[in-house]
């Protein structure tokens, strides 16, 4: 839930535009961390990680760096961090986006989920798999982005 201060400290057009990389296609959804790399050779990112990757790509100057976690006679994988984080958004990515809390959360048919649970489980019911994609979450970011333009032109209109 969104007190109207922090639907106003909120920047839409930077919500949209992660809404628009999520609806790319560019990126394949993973779980659990902003952005792994499988023994497929394949970056999977959450909707957390991709939200860094936009931010970077737009203008946030933030470390990045990749960590092999195999193991000695394992299949390697790898995961990427953000300014030390690996699965939330970091301090500075929050502030680019306005959101106060380093894990937001999202509208959802009247209620709110974060935005970790939501990628990693999904809004489904008890026993169905998490969305294979990232269509709800961005549908979620989009209507997020409305109601911060509704309170700020609230606040333009008193």
């Amino acid at each position: 839930m969104y007190t109207t201060e922090e639907l106003r400290r909120l920047n839409p057009e930077r919500l949209e535009l992660l809404a628009g990389e999520l609806d790319s296609g560019k990126y394949l959804k993973g779980e659990h961390r902003l952005a792994t790399k499988d023994t497929d050779g394949v970056w999977r990112h959450c909707c957390m990680g991709v939200g860094s990757e936009v931010a970077i790509a737009n203008g946030l100057d933030i470390p990045v760096g990749i960590q092999d976690m195999s193991n000695p006679g394992e299949q390697p994988w790898f995961r990427k961090h953000f300014a030390r984080n690996t699965g939330v958004f970091p301090r500075e990515v929050t502030d680019w986006f306005g959101f106060t809390d380093d894990n937001p959360d999202l509208p959802y048919k009247g209620q709110f989920i974060s935005m970790a649970s939501w990628n990693d489980r999904g809004p489904v019911e008890e026993g169905q798999p998490p969305e294979p994609d990232f269509t709800t979450i961005a549908a979620a970011l989009r209507e997020l982005a409305q109601m911060a333009r509704e309170a700020r032109d609230a606040e333009a209109g008193s």
